[in-house]
């Protein structure tokens, strides 16, 4: 980094810590704080300004601004090293920071000391190799080097490397056990209550996928499920959908259809009935948070249908519509293998692993669980048994890897299908039976769902396992 951007970023960590004298005994705070040390500071006055301030917050239990200043006044400013002037510009130079914020700068300031130190080790070793007098051994200046860069990387604390001790990790977990006591669950619920029972909800960091054939109504699933969550006023943060094979017309047209119960062919033609329309309008209205009015801090859904996107394109939205809204509920992607290379790579599978293996540093980055649907592949259709198992998702074994829930989509066969129609919301709905098998879980048990698909109105709903005995001439009934 260089020397003014790391000035900068000292300067704004001390005037903050003026500013909010909470944030040093904030708990994520504070032991990044006690980590660092005045001589990390690249700029001289500011390591110094920060050593007075620790003393101050030792002596008083703040820093706020009178406190510091009267402290100043009364040790002198020869017995300090720098002016009063120093301490007010120091202090007036930004203000508060976020909490995010504060743990960048100090992370910075201990980055750009080590550099430094590791810079004065090559300096020294360099040197030592450049005497005329050459009275240095090259194994004499390795092993000073490697025993300084040893002492050196030995400093970095082993936390910040994602190490903590089980005893700390036992008891922040029952705190926080505690603390949730009688709360809801932060899993996020589909809505459909099989789904649920099984998978115990979408894990907070989980990637889940939704593996099927085209044409099986993996778009439609997932899409009844995000509108789901947008609605649920548990959840307390927007829905992402990003789209890749679908724009976002279509989308809004299936979310219409499935509320008033009426197909995307008459949407789109305009021949809705007055009752039906106000069945779409009542339930469109509905898209916000806990019923509060509409408004642009208050969205519960986002579309994207952006063409040629990357995993880390949708990384940087996703992290905007966290900025905006303090986080994201659900980020839905259709679909995986669509969505274009970082780097080109000469093996298709390598490129969806990356795309795989970013999409779930993003839900552990965001606390929030990702959907994201995938293609099977077409051996499927030539095999005598067509279940669909995780070896089936096309392009990636990273994919089946890095998910934490796996769940194949197929359509039941004829005889097993429920042909007779399925009654919602007291209208007759005909569907074809669908079965969604949960095969990959680390939360929970396996199983399968048996859904129904009401195709014309673009909606999934739960049924009851329905036999189908033949009639003849292709005709079944059901037993």
């Amino acid at each position: 980094m260089a020397n003014v951007q790391i000035n900068e970023v000292e300067m704004r960590l001390l005037s903050a810590l003026v500013a909010e004298p909470e944030r040093w005994s904030d708990p994520e705070i504070s032991s990044d704080l006690n980590s660092l040390k005045p001589q990390d500071f690249h700029h001289r006055i500011c390591g110094k300004v920060f050593a007075f301030l620790s003393t101050v917050y030792q002596k008083f239990g703040t820093t706020e601004l009178g406190t510091a200043l009267a402290y100043f006044d009364q040790c002198g400013e020869a017995n300090q090293g720098f002016t009063r002037q120093n301490l007010a510009e120091l202090i007036s130079f930004c203000g508060p920071a976020p909490r995010g914020a504060l743990k960048v700068y100090i992370a910075s300031i201990k980055r750009d000391a080590q550099l430094r130190q590791a810079t004065e080790i090559f300096q020294s070793a360099a040197a030592q190799a450049a005497d005329p007098q050459g009275q240095y051994q090259l194994s004499d200046i390795m092993r000073e080097a490697e025993g300084k860069l040893n002492d050196l990387v030995g400093q970095k604390p082993l936390e910040e490397d994602g190490c903590v001790d089980i005893r700390k990790a036992v008891l922040d977990y029952l705190t926080d056990l505690q603390n949730n006591a009688g709360h809801a669950s932060q899993s996020v619920m589909s809505g459909f209550a099989g789904i649920d029972a099984i998978t115990g909800g979408f894990q907070p960091g989980s990637l889940c996928v939704i593996g099927a054939r085209p044409g099986v109504g993996k778009t439609t699933l997932a899409l009844n499920i995000a509108e789901n969550v947008a609605r649920d006023s548990r959840v307390n943060y927007p829905v992402l959908m990003v789209s890749l094979e679908m724009p976002r017309e279509q989308l809004v047209a299936r979310i219409m259809s499935r509320a008033g119960r009426i197909s995307t062919a008459e949407i789109k033609n305009n021949l809705v009935p007055t009752e039906k329309w106000n069945r779409i309008i009542a339930s469109i209205h509905g898209l916000h948070l806990d019923g509060i009015e509409d408004s642009a801090e208050n969205v519960c859904m986002y579309l994207c249908d952006r063409t040629s996107i990357t995993a880390t394109d949708i990384r940087q939205i996703a992290l905007r519509i966290a900025k905006r809204h303090g986080g994201v509920g659900l980020i839905v992607l259709d679909y995986i293998q669509l969505l274009k290379p970082e780097r080109p790579m000469q093996n298709r599978n390598y490129e969806v692993g990356e795309a795989s293996r970013t999409l779930k540093t993003l839900a552990l980055e965001l606390k929030c669980p990702i959907l994201a649907l995938a293609q099977l592949n077409r051996n499927i259709e030539h095999r005598t048994d067509q279940t669909p198992v995780n070896a089936d998702l096309r392009d990636s074994g990273a994919l089946e890897q890095d998910a934490d829930v796996v769940m194949l989509l197929s359509r039941d066969s004829v005889g097993e299908a429920c042909v007779s129609p399925e009654v919602y919301g007291g209208e007759s709905a005909e569907t074809e039976g669908t079965t969604l098998t949960i095969s990959k879980n680390r939360h929970g048990c396996l199983g399968e769902v048996s859904l129904a698909l009401w195709g014309r109105c673009s909606h999934f709903f739960e049924r009851k396992t329905t036999k189908a005995t033949p009639l003849g001439n292709g005709y079944y009934v059901a037993s």
